[in-house]
């Protein structure tokens, strides 16, 4: 039996969160509520992906806007702070990207009462 199999399945890891799933099978979950959202953004398989991006995409932008004043040594404190902007703006645009795409629009349809169609979900933790 493989190792994967000897351990709990995902249906055994399940916790309450008031989320729902998507239709599909792999996982995707949906969110209505800011403090969803929050778990959603803050989850380690999310954070691994968008600092990702935000590292690859900043990293373009800063050799195209910023590194030749740096490697001049002509870098001030306004060169430093739109560095890091360089690199914040990806992050913020992919999470922005993953809650538009997660975003469960008839939360409030399905329940009747608004609580948001609560649901057990499997997380990622």
């Amino acid at each position: 039996m493989a190792q994967a199999e000897v351990g709990r399945s995902h249906t055994e890891r399940r916790c309450y969160l008031g989320m729902v799933r998507a239709g599909t099978d792999d996982g995707v979950i949906t969110w209505s509520t800011l403090g969803q959202a929050a778990q959603i953004v803050g989850g380690r398989r999310n954070l691994v992906r968008t600092i990702g991006v935000a590292l690859v995409v900043g990293t373009v932008l800063f050799a195209i806007n910023q590194l030749d004043v740096v490697m001049a040594g002509d870098a001030t404190t306004g060169t430093w702070i739109k560095t890091v902007s360089t690199f914040v703006v990806p992050f913020v645009v992919a999470n922005y990207g993953v809650l538009t795409a997660t975003r469960n629009r008839h939360a409030r349809d399905q329940s009747g009462s608004g609580d948001a169609g609560a649901a057990e979900v499997e997380t990622d933790h």
